[in-house]
């Protein structure tokens, strides 16, 4: 396996998009909401007219597409009156993709609403629908945008594309290695659920302020903005020193007073 071939050397690894089974041999991943992806779907075909759905994808086993599956057959279950005649597994090709989608035309002939789970089976259900003239009347919904889905949902034959954020995704992956070798930060995917729920909810502090009011006892104030309120009991004592720092682990600025509690009252 090359990625645990990368682990036994400590190079780090990020996988993009879809993940392996053994998180223990990979640093992060950087992925969609496949499931919601394929909650979309579903509500996009209703939201279309669709009454009898299906859906078509790659073989079982890999993440991603998995999950979308299981996203749209979720979400169909919520809507009385959709008939879901269920789901068809292929190798991940056009060719497979046209040939299961012209079978469950055959098989289900009310069927007209498809969620494919990916390019190969939205181009394969596009091609499908096309020779069985039901172009239009059978709705699809294909995952990702590659050339030939933007190029059938721009004559009618793929009614929506749910689209991955794939440069961001990349993007946020370098990122993640990068903090990682620098500061030995884990992605914030990996992190424990309750801190990596909630991080992006934490105030930012941006200003502080450090006041002596008497020869025993100060006060810390802080305020996420300048036009934010000061949260007045953010710390106390007795005696400050009067020293400040700004910065980092690699490096910052440090400043103060002298006497700074004996000449009371003072403040930072």
């Amino acid at each position: 396996n090359p990625i645990k071939q990368f682990g036994a050397a400590h190079i780090p690894v990020m996988t993009v998009d879809t993940d392996v089974n053994n998180h223990a041999v990979r640093l992060g991943n950087i992925t969609s909401n496949n499931r919601l992806g394929g909650a979309l779907a579903a509500q996009a075909l209703i939201k279309d007219g669709a009454h009898t759905v299906a859906y078509v994808g790659e073989q079982r086993g890999v993440f991603t597409t998995d999950e979308r599956w299981r996203g749209f057959a979720a979400e169909v279950k919520k809507h009385s009156g959709i008939t879901y005649v269920g789901a068809q597994f292929g190798a991940d090709d056009p060719n497979t993709a046209t040939s299961i989608v012209s079978a469950l035309l055959t098989r289900y002939p009310k069927l007209d609403g498809i969620f494919a789970s990916d390019t190969a089976y939205g181009q394969g259900a596009a091609v499908a629908v096309q020779n069985a003239r039901k172009s239009g009347k059978v709705k699809i919904v294909a995952f990702d945008a590659e050339p030939d889905e933007v190029t059938a949902l721009n004559r009618g034959l793929i009614q929506a594309l749910i689209v991955q954020k794939a440069y961001d995704m990349g993007v946020t992956a370098v990122l993640d290695a990068y903090r990682y070798l620098t500061k030995h930060a884990k992605p914030p995917a990996e992190w424990n659920p309750q801190v990596g729920g909630a991080y992006q909810q934490l105030a930012q502090w941006n200003d502080f302020r450090l006041f002596q009011g008497s020869a025993q006892h100060f006060a810390i104030a802080k305020r996420t903005t300048p036009a934010g309120r000061w949260l007045t009991h953010a710390g106390r004592g007795t005696r400050a020193s009067g020293f400040g720092y700004v910065g980092g682990p690699s490096g910052g600025l440090g400043f103060g007073l002298t006497a700074f509690w004996q000449r009371f009252p003072r403040a930072l």
